[in-house]
């Protein structure tokens, strides 16, 4: 999903959810192992996802940033980049003509208009997406052993 400048993965673990929301149920030991289970595979994530990142200038990288909600119990990882679903998901083609205009800011930040762009295809240089494929047996394993008595 994109909203802003900021760019969002949502992933769901089916089922875990109704477990984690009920974590009041569980004494305090397990509540601590759930919320670090979460914890660590939100940085785990984020790092996997910064090391898959094809980005010669490294901005993508460096703005990959990770955070923990723990009254949620809830982890986020963000690229906060306007360009990080192009590299995630790949774009066609775009060619735009005089009845569009194109905005650019230049290295100096100054604003160039141009009425005709063409803008080359990219390919999929997916990042979050397998990161988060990595750590999700190893969440679901550290969560059971969290909840397992």
């Amino acid at each position: 999903m994109m909203a802003g400048k900021n760019f969002y993965v949502n992933f769901e673990l089916r089922g875990w959810d109704r477990a984690i929301k009920e974590i009041n149920k569980y004494d305090t030991r397990t509540a601590m192992k759930i919320e670090d289970a979460i914890s660590k595979s939100t940085k785990a994530i984020r790092k996997g996802a910064a090391n898959r990142i094809h980005n010669v200038s490294g901005d993508l990288k460096k703005h990959t940033t990770s955070s923990f909600n723990k009254l949620k119990l809830e982890g986020t990882v963000r690229a906060k980049s306007p360009t990080a679903h192009l590299v995630e998901f790949g774009a066609k083609a775009v060619v735009m003509k005089a009845k569009d205009t194109v905005m650019i800011n230049d290295t100096y930040g100054i604003r160039r208009y141009f009425v005709e762009a063409h803008i080359p295809a990219r390919a999929a240089h997916p990042f979050m997406a397998p990161a988060y494929n990595d750590q999700r047996p190893i969440l679901i394993k550290d969560l059971k052993d969290a909840v397992q008595p």
